[in-house]
């Protein structure tokens, strides 16, 4: 049952090992698709107009107008030259590889593997125990009486040698089976026959009659450490999910940065080319201020580059820090690979309901699987110090059969106990109750304390898990709502930079007429760079949103790759944003009224203590907060 167990609350390992064994694209592999281009193949721009890359296929957006796919979206996954050797990744690879390298998670997994250990060093209180007792006695005394001996001082040789075993049942009862050996001799006129040896075969057994009787209390010990064992798997799971969307966090990170490095990079070839332009016609139309202000632009964008690759770098340390990859290079190795992510944002619409969504989290979140086995230890804690509130009440059995011999005749002893006369035995019973018996109703109070404790914290997690799972619910409607408002909004700058351009390269007027035309172009180019970065980090925060929504559910650790939330670079923002019910669902959490009488007119003032909910399955003390309040600009807009 207990291989059974460990099997169950092992099955997302095996997920993994899965998930390894099918791994489409090996982390250290340098294999690029054949369609993707590298950043230095770039064609140089025939004027500062962004246009969509000619190989970029036309896609339909939701209102029906063409929508053409994002010019970096496919030399975000070329190399960027940031590196002589690079490596592709994928959010399925770095997760996989986080599972299989990191440190951090083999510290979660320790968690429930030392927890496991106190189920068996509870349930050995009832194994059998051996036990040998030795002792040599020599006695010289001064006689005081003639009856002793006729001598000045009495003489005595004692060795005796005991030894058996013990067991402690699960009902409380102790058995012992004990068999001594003695040796003596004295100088006692009384003393007949001289050099006895002896023997002596003992079978005693206690039984508790009240406090400290029943499989349950004395099993309790046992049934607290599985529970307790069964917590640390829930907390290996809470810690792990974290884990893995710091992960995927960190990959979208990479992503944004890559891009946003293209970003900067176009934006650069396009102050150049008006400053070229600009020098070509220094001599006709041109004047030193227009040069001037575009140098300035120029000089300011390197800057803006040099930053982007930097950060780049930074995230780059940052993820192998959390993945642990061999393959991946050291963090602050200058020889370490350029990280290339081949897998781009998610681009689709999930389907999500607000009540359907509350419902599954309430049945696979680890926090909710916690706070319940938590009241399952405080209704086990409550019983057994019920229990204790009881007197001690002992029945004890024992019988034993013995033998005598001289001459130091032992082995004749020890035949004798079987074959001479009947055995004796003894049957009494043993009492003990302290008076007032203060202690064990303190103890009590507190269990049912921490009973009523543990079930408002049960009630407290359900309302913190439903508010995160309602955040993440309205994070996929707003990420995805706002993919479509950032693709907007930068098809607007797109446009107005090709009308300012046209109206500077084509327009008339003079000297100050054209440079306001300048001053306007170059400030609608950084305002589309910007629209541009924006819409990026709109289709990261969507993918991670569905990320997060897949943990506020607990199903990010199921039978399913993370890759069922990547999407496909060749699939459209095709429908609408969801239409989301933000209506909770009522959950009925009302405590079972208590059986539990107390025993004397003191405890009877207490409240009276709630009964543990008996739920099966999966069971932290608060709910984990949203995983979006995280210190990334891209992701707090």
């Amino acid at each position: 049952m207990l291989a059974s167990w460990r099997w169950l609350r092992r099955k997302h390992l095996a997920v993994a090992v899965a998930l390894a064994a099918s791994l489409t694209v090996p982390i250290g592999s340098t294999m690029f698709p054949a369609n993707q281009v590298r950043a230095s193949e770039l064609t140089e721009l025939e004027a500062p107009v962004i246009e969509p890359a000619p190989q970029a296929r036309r896609m339909k957006a939701p209102n029906g107008m063409a929508m053409a796919e994002a010019w970096w979206e496919r030399p975000i996954s070329s190399p960027l030259n940031l590196a002589e050797q690079p490596v592709p990744i994928t959010v399925e690879s770095v997760v996989l590889a986080a599972l299989q390298n990191s440190a951090q998670v083999r510290v979660y997994r320790d968690i429930p593997l030392i927890r496991e250990t106190t189920i068996m060093e509870a349930d050995a209180t009832f194994d059998w125990t051996s036990f040998i007792d030795t002792r040599w006695r020599d006695i010289s005394e001064p006689v005081g009486s003639i009856l002793t001996t006729n001598r000045s001082r009495f003489k005595d040789h004692d060795i005796t040698a005991s030894g058996g075993i013990r067991r402690q049942n699960t009902f409380g009862g102790e058995v012992e089976i004990a068999q001594q050996f003695r040796h003596q001799d004295t100088n006692s006129q009384f003393f007949i026959p001289s050099n006895q040896g002896s023997s002596r075969l003992t079978l005693s057994y206690t039984q508790p009659l009240l406090r400290g009787a029943g499989r349950t209390y004395n099993t309790s010990i046992t049934v607290l450490a599985q529970l307790d064992a069964s917590i640390g798997w829930d907390e290996y799971s809470l810690r792990l999910q974290d884990h893995l969307v710091d992960v995927v966090s960190a990959y979208w990170d990479l992503y944004v940065a890559r891009g946003s490095l293209l970003q900067k990079r176009r934006l650069l070839e396009g102050a150049q080319k008006i400053r070229r332009m600009l020098d070509d016609r220094k001599d006709y139309d041109a004047t030193h201020p227009q040069i001037t202000r575009a140098e300035a632009l120029v000089r300011r964008v390197e800057l803006e580059v040099i930053r982007a690759e930097n950060q780049v770098w930074n995230l780059e340390d940052e993820l192998r820090k959390r993945v642990n990859d061999p393959s991946l290079g050291v963090p602050g190795d200058t020889t370490s690979p350029e990280l290339v992510t081949n897998e781009g944002p998610a681009r689709y619409a999930l389907p999500v309901n607000m009540m359907e969504s509350i419902s599954t989290a309430m049945q696979h979140r680890p926090e909710m699987s916690q706070s319940i086995k938590r009241v399952k230890k405080a209704g086990v804690s409550l019983n057994v110090a019920k229990n204790e509130l009881l007197p001690i009440l002992n029945a004890v059995l024992q019988t034993y059969a013995s033998g005598l011999r001289g001459e130091s005749d032992i082995p004749g002893a020890w035949t004798d106990q079987f074959s001479v006369r009947e055995p004796s035995y003894s049957i009494g019973l043993q009492y003990e109750q302290p008076i007032g018996n203060r202690q064990a109703k303190a103890r009590y109070q507190r269990r049912c304390i921490e009973l009523r404790q543990s079930q408002s914290d049960l009630e407290t997690t359900i309302a913190l898990l439903q508010a995160d799972v309602a955040r993440a619910v309205r994070e996929v409607d707003v990420a995805f709502r706002g993919v479509h408002a950032g693709h907007k909004a930068m098809s607007s700058a797109r446009d107005q930079v090709n009308s300012l351009f046209q109206q500077w390269q084509t327009g008339g007027g003079d000297g100050n007429v054209k440079s306001l035309l300048l001053d306007n172009l170059l400030d609608a180019q950084e305002r589309l760079t910007f629209a541009e970065f924006e819409y990026l980090s709109a289709q990261a925060r969507y993918s991670l949103a569905l990320i997060e929504y897949k943990r506020a559910l607990g199903l990010l650790l199921e039978n399913q790759t993370t890759s069922d939330f990547a999407g496909d670079l060749t699939e459209v923002i095709h429908s609408p944003s969801p239409q989301i019910d933000y209506r909770p669902t009522p959950l009925d959490v009302t405590p079972v009224p208590t059986d539990v009488s107390p025993p004397s007119p003191q405890i009877q003032q207490l409240p009276p203590p709630p009964t543990p909910v008996d739920v099966s399955g999966n069971y932290s003390e608060t709910s984990r907060g949203s995983a979006f309040q995280r210190n990334h600009s891209w992701k707090r807009k």
